[in-house]
């Protein structure tokens, strides 16, 4: 759960505007202009204009108004916070009213650059497998060799754009954070906003998404037949978690008299069937 005390609603919504930009989808000129005036008046804190005023008036004998002068000055002095605050709250909402309207845009700009990474990555994986040792690659062809360094580049392209693109997804206000610790977290969102598993096992996509190795997770997803996308833009509406694999189940089945034989069952299995009901045992007759 987030930490109210310490979440800057203003800095949050700038660091992910800052991170979509980073992946090539700049902010309306507005928003921009926004944060420039905002910085601009931030640089003014430390001058104190009013005070300033009142030690020239006082030092030159000006015939200003050294009553009112002083008051501002003090008034400068112990509402500064409250004044920037206010400020700030007026800046992130008008910040926000800007940057709504084409945030769906903006999202789709960024899958545009995260499938254009992710299909690139499956046409090598498909060439040379990802996780061929390199010492196999020596005597390989050229065209083997070429697959095989791309599928490196573009699978450290696609973890960079991760971020981007969860954040041009925040921004759209269809997306969350995380889905929460017992919904799996925040690799629960991450996972289909960045592939379609379909109807595939799901344990075995998630061991997949786990993976590590050369190219980690995308070698795995690709090899078990999970295609690489940036969720659509225009289904935004319909963007859910994927949860979590239930976990396994311990049987016992009987193989001898008095004798049992433990074994896992997986819930996630399309043959998986219900453990039947314990049976209430018979009272014994007196």
């Amino acid at each position: 759960m987030r930490n109210s005390v310490r979440f800057d609603p203003f800095a949050e919504h700038t660091r992910l505007v800052d991170e979509v930009a980073s992946a090539g989808a700049s902010p309306p000129g507005e928003w921009m202009k926004l944060r420039k005036r905002f910085r601009a008046f931030l640089d003014m804190g430390g001058r104190a204009p009013m005070q300033h005023r009142l030690v020239d008036a006082v030092v030159t004998g000006s015939d200003a108004d050294i009553v009112a002068l002083r008051a501002a000055a003090h008034a400068e002095q112990l509402e500064q916070p409250k004044v920037v605050a206010a400020v700030r709250d007026a800046i992130l909402q008008r910040m926000q009213e800007v940057y709504r309207p084409v945030a769906t845009e903006q999202y789709g700009k960024v899958v545009d650059v995260f499938d254009s990474a992710a299909n690139k990555f499956t046409a090598a994986a498909q060439v040379i497998n990802p996780e061929t040792p390199a010492a196999e690659m020596v005597g390989a062809s050229d065209e083997l060799r070429r697959n095989w360094l791309d599928a490196d580049i573009l699978a450290r392209q696609l973890t960079t754009l991760i971020g981007p693109l969860h954040a041009a997804a925040r921004l759209t206000g269809t997306v969350p954070e995380s889905a929460g610790r017992d919904g799996g977290g925040k690799d629960a969102v991450l996972l289909p906003l960045v592939c379609d598993p379909g109807e595939l096992h799901r344990r075995r996509v998630w061991e997949a998404w786990e993976a590590k190795g050369r190219c980690g997770r995308w070698s795995a997803l690709v090899a078990h037949g999970v295609r690489l996308r940036g969720w659509p833009a225009d289904q935004l509406e319909a963007f859910g978690p994927y949860r979590p694999a239930k976990p396994l189940e311990e049987r016992y089945e009987p193989v001898a008299l008095g004798i049992s034989e433990r074994h896992l069952v997986d819930p996630e299995d399309p043959s998986y069937q219900e453990p039947e009901p314990v049976k209430p045992r018979r009272a014994l007759a007196r």
